[in-house]
């Protein structure tokens, strides 16, 4: 008879979309951790699967095998000598670890290979990390390069690029974000109301998508909203989490981060503290070039 464990990693590989998601939440709360090396694989390529719920139960379960030390952390690399050899490396685990021991790390040497990486890098994951590496040498040369993976097949990349390209406040580049408001992916989406929200100084032009999603029966869609709003801490964020609690929300783990929010919006409105917006000061690029609206690719049908 098939163990629990080769049962569920059955049900993974099947098109029964609750079938998956019960799977991935007892692989995330309920398995030993130390069996998480035989399944990370397995989670982790549904974080691209076709079906939202299912990618966004995927990363809960990653989130919490991590939590529960089922996944150990990196030691990050020192040394940019040792960081270019994990860069070069054919495995993209390894990859990987390259680019994230970058992020602390500014060199042109490692901005020149991490650069080379990025055009022909074919793991997702490894291309999701990237796109923040290369951002953060804020040079001028990389925006065309960046601009290109807002159209990277993979919600990850898109959302990392709308959240990296996002502290130019460039008018240009913003309207290329705006067209990717109803993206199929809710990092996405999520990603790219942020940006809106903070770039413009407007927060009220999101309320009416952020109600509207909230009020989906789509617990990933639901999650997306309340993320924004933690990120933007609008003026009538209290109102809406309000409105949202007393509807009921199903979604256990969802339900905690939303009382938390309430408490802190709460607070905040006690010491009156959101009688204006945060004012946001993006960092620029260094050397930023003024583009032109012919620079930035529009999506196929998108009006300029």
């Amino acid at each position: 008879m098939a163990s629990k464990l080769d049962q569920l990693l059955s049900d993974l590989s099947g098109e029964d979309e609750l079938l998956k998601i019960k799977a991935l939440q007892w692989l995330g709360y309920e398995m030993d951790p130390a069996e998480a090396p035989t399944v990370l694989e397995r989670i982790r390529r549904l974080t691209s699967d076709a079906a939202p719920a299912v990618r966004y139960y995927a990363r809960l379960a990653l989130d919490e095998i991590a939590r529960r030390g089922g996944i150990a952390p990196e030691t990050p690399a020192q040394g940019e000598n040792e960081i270019l050899t994990l860069l070069a490396h054919e495995a993209p685990e390894v990859r990987l670890r390259g680019v994230l021991s970058a992020y602390h790390t500014r060199s042109t040497p490692l901005f020149e290979a991490l650069s080379a990486l990025l055009r022909r890098e074919d793991d997702p994951w490894v291309r999701a990390s990237l796109v923040k590496a290369v951002a953060g040498y804020r040079r001028k040369l990389s925006l065309p390069l960046l601009i290109k993976y807002l159209d990277d097949a993979d919600g990850r990349v898109r959302a990392n690029t709308v959240e990296a390209l996002a502290e130019l406040d460039n008018p240009v580049v913003t309207a290329r974000l705006a067209e990717m408001i109803d993206d199929p992916e809710h990092r996405v989406q999520s990603a790219v109301l942020t940006a809106l929200a903070k770039g413009a100084g407007s927060e009220g032009d999101i309320r009416p998508r952020l109600e509207s999603m909230l009020a989906s029966d789509l617990v990933w869609l639901q999650a997306s909203a309340v993320y924004v709003v933690q990120e933007v801490l609008p003026r009538w964020g209290l109102d809406v989490l309000l409105a949202f609690a007393e509807r009921g929300i199903k979604d256990r783990r969802l339900r905690g981060r939303v009382a938390n929010l309430i408490e802190v919006l709460a607070r905040r409105r006690e010491r009156g503290e959101e009688a204006a917006p945060p004012v946001r000061t993006a960092p620029s690029f260094a050397d930023e070039p003024a583009l032109d609206e012919r620079d930035v690719p529009t999506r196929p049908g998108a009006k300029r």
